[in-house]
């Protein structure tokens, strides 16, 4: 039996979008417990913490969120008007009150009363309660930037779209709902309290934005510490939960040698990173009643530098916050901590322009037209705009990329990443950038590696993309975001040497690593999981072990019965997991899934799975690993039809998804219905052509169904989009050899042989054609 398989199917497991001498830590090892402590609010803090008060009163936390007032609203509500697609919203005062009519959850025309204003700077949302407890994000916002600058206006987060009250995106609808999407990093000592049985919330807070204790923790001992109450004198480290203390007694010194600044002593701990990122990352909550100071990933499972989140260079793409671009940038790993930049209560930068990057880095060396090649004063010569490009995110928020890199132009050449130069000389070419910084830094300056490479083509199937994983994985210098990311993409066909390799990452100090293997555990053949995967059950970090646990369930049937509980304590976490985010239909997707696999010979587990698929799809129905996991469930039953009528339910929301043709596709294979199968998984491909996989599929049927010419032509198609793609390429060779086209299969074997020289059956395959054709 092969290491690795390759399944038939894509399982949608979603998320709510690991050094040798590291020992097995038992579950209580590491594990963090709760607060037995209760918050007072941020009142009790100011007699003692006046200017921390006082500075925390001037940033964007302290007006996350207000109740909708004269002195909080600052938009225009004085009966003006804007339209969006036909609609006409219309902001209005009543009885001292902020009122809006517009489009509701039926379409229709309704008043609503403004309740919260939420953020304030660059722009303003408003919250409005709908029946259940839900607070919905309305989208159309309040620009509140000066006139000069474009605002004081009304404007829509969805300019170029068309989002009617149908739409998932609509204001009343699932993803502008406030108490999952926003509330948790918006208020303090949030309590979503969502009741699945009648999907409502009953969501408290301790304060309503986001006050001393949302960073510091509860601080009721605390309190009985400085007044000298209770038993004050038992208290454990003045009765903080956690102190932030990382940057006690730290300086950082140049090198005399690179100019470049060092920390006097070593970062021993990420608790300030981590309470950053618990806000600042993005991440998915995986566990609500949890002690401040743990790890971040005890708690919330971070995204790696995922497609359609991050370009393949680690730049930010889609929005993604700060934590996983800075988690990659030199300085994080140098030991740079957010309140190195950054004052803690106000969150601004502690000084401004370049004066803060000089604050560390030599002035003579950088801020000179030797290093920048710019005039000085000039945009080209400010820090920020070459080594922390921005994007522009809900149509005015710019954020810069904290990932601080060296621009490289010439990866926008190959990988069709931005960069710094064209962005600001947008009348210029990519190549224009690469000679001017040949010119300015050298040929050499290009030959650096770099890790995005690798990850686009990984990402794009390209050949010998295992082995070039596994470098990155093994490279000392890359950061370890990336590496797990590489850990994430190995391919299913990887080697045994891969598999060694998989093995080491088992043991890696950095959880984040450790989470890429248990992400990497659904590539390895059943047989060889538990083998690798059992050590991560008893990782201290919750999201290494459910993620974990989750590979794990196809192993069950064959373990021991000491093993089986283990894995069901951790599946236990798993489950407890995804009901924080009940609300949402990836995890009722989640945990049908989970249930399905469990359950095939048992009709509770069944019964379960058929219960969270058909709430994920109440919830959302037009939410497509839905449709395709509970499909797949009666696939697996051996009810063909029954999974067929679920994909034809789904194609009247979806008419032209490719992905619910191309399993319908299959689904009429397994009954033998050839002709219509075939139809449809033309049109899949059709409809998807950058989707390799079903290009591949279709070409199989064509040659099983006799006809060979088509599938031939189908895969000569694929490999213009795909030119290296492993199981095009295979296929065709195959194909030409049952045809007795050797001179054909020849050529294409070489083909292959060539892009996969450490591919053992590539290679036996050329041999074999060789012989043959001689």
């Amino acid at each position: 039996m092969p290491l690795f398989s390759i399944p038939l199917f894509h399982r949608f497991i979603l998320l709510l979008t690991l050094s040798i001498a590291l020992p097995v830590l038992a579950n209580d090892d590491l594990r963090f417990e709760a607060s037995k402590q209760h918050f007072v609010g941020s009142e009790q803090c100011v007699s003692c913490h006046q200017t921390a008060s006082d500075n925390h009163q001037q940033s964007d936390h302290f007006r996350a969120m207000e109740v909708a007032t004269e002195q909080s609203v600052l938009a225009d509500f004085n009966n003006t008007t804007f339209n969006y697609n036909g609609i006409i919203t219309r902001f209005y005062k009543k009885d001292d009150a902020f009122w809006l009519n517009t489009d509701g959850v039926d379409g229709k025309l309704t008043d609503y009363q403004v309740q919260y204003t939420f953020g304030f700077d660059p722009l303003q949302q408003y919250l409005i309660e709908l029946d259940g407890g839900r607070l919905q994000a309305f989208s159309v916002a309040w620009d509140t930037r000066s006139k000069e600058q474009g605002g004081q206006r009304w404007y829509h987060l969805y300019p170029d779209e068309n989002i009617d009250f149908n739409d998932a995106l609509h204001w009343t609808g699932l993803n502008q709902n406030w108490n999952f999407q926003c509330a948790s990093c918006h208020s303090t000592h949030l309590e979503k309290n969502y009741n699945p049985l009648n999907r409502s919330f009953n969501t408290l807070w301790s304060e309503i934005n986001v006050s001393c204790e949302s960073c510091h923790g509860p601080a009721s001992e605390h309190l009985s510490w400085a007044t000298q109450q209770s038993d004050w004198e038992t208290v454990i480290n003045k009765g903080l939960t956690h102190s932030f203390d990382e940057r006690d007694n730290v300086q950082w010194v140049l090198d005399e040698t690179t100019a470049s600044p060092i920390r006097n002593t070593a970062l021993q701990s990420q608790k300030e990173i981590d309470t950053c990122g618990r806000c600042h990352a993005r991440a998915a909550i995986i566990k609500e009643d949890f002690a401040h100071g743990q790890p971040l990933l005890d708690t919330h499972h971070v995204s790696f530098l995922n497609q359609d989140r991050y370009y393949a260079d680690g730049q930010i793409d889609d929005e993604v916050y700060v934590y996983g671009s800075f988690l990659q940038s030199k300085m994080y790993q140098k030991g740079v901590t957010c309140s190195d930049c950054h004052t803690p209560h106000t969150q601004q930068l502690r000084a401004q322009g370049n004066a803060l990057c000089l604050s560390c880095h030599a002035a003579d060396k950088f801020e000179s037209e030797q290093h920048h090649f710019h005039p000085l004063q000039s945009t080209g010569a400010s820090c920020v705009a070459c080594h922390m490009p921005s994007k522009t995110y809900m149509g005015i928020d710019e954020r810069h990329d904290h990932s601080l890199r060296i621009p490289r132009p010439d990866l926008s050449l190959t990988l069709d990443t931005p960069n710094a130069c064209t962005q600001c000389h947008t009348d210029q070419s990519d190549q224009w950038a690469v000679d001017n910084v040949i010119k300015w830094y050298g040929d050499d300056f290009l030959d650096r590696p770099h890790y995005g490479d690798i990850i686009f083509n990984a990402r794009n199937n390209m050949a010998d993309s295992e082995s070039q994983l596994s470098s990155l994985i093994q490279d000392g210098v890359v950061p370890n975001i990336a590496k797990a990311t590489a850990l994430s993409l190995m391919p299913n066909y990887s080697s045994q040497e891969s598999a060694q390799m998989l093995a080491l990452a088992l043991f890696d100090d950095d959880p984040m690593v450790r989470l890429g293997v248990a992400q990497s555990l659904n590539n390895l053949a059943p047989s060889y999981r538990w083998s690798y995967g059992k050590q991560l059950l008893n990782d201290p970090v919750l999201a290494v072990r459910i993620e974990a646990a989750r590979a794990l369930v196809i192993t069950k049937p064959q373990l021991q019965q000491q093993d089986i509980i283990l894995l069901n304590a951790v599946l236990d976490e798993y489950i407890a997991a995804q009901l924080v985010n009940a609300d949402r239909p990836e995890s009722q997707v989640n945990l049908a899934t989970l249930y399905s696999e469990q359950g095939d010979s048992e009709q509770g587990e069944i019964d379960k799975a058929k219960q969270h698929f058909e709430t994920a799809i109440s919830l959302q129905n037009n939410f497509i690993p839905a449709y395709i996991n509970y499909a797949d469930m009666y696939r697996r039953l051996g009810d063909e039809q029954k999974s067929e009528a679920i994909l034809r339910q789904a194609l009247i929301v979806m008419p032209n998804n490719a992905t619910i043709i191309h399993s319908l596709g299959l689904t009429l294979i397994r009954q033998q219905r050839h002709n219509e199968a075939l139809a449809m998984l033309a049109k899949s491909s059709q409809l998807a052509p950058l989707n390799a996989r079903y290009t591949y599929i279709y070409a199989v049927a064509l040659n099983s169904f006799n006809l060979p010419d088509l599938a031939i032509t189908t895969l000569k198609e694929g490999l213009r989009r795909h030119p290296t793609h492993r199981g095009l390429l295979d296929l065709l060779v195959l194909i030409y050899q049952q045809q007795g086209d050797l001179d054909s299969a020849l050529i294409s074997a070489k083909k292959l042989a060539d892009l996969y020289p450490n591919d053992q059956q590539a290679q036996q395959r050329l041999q074999q054609i060789i012989a043959e054709t001689n």
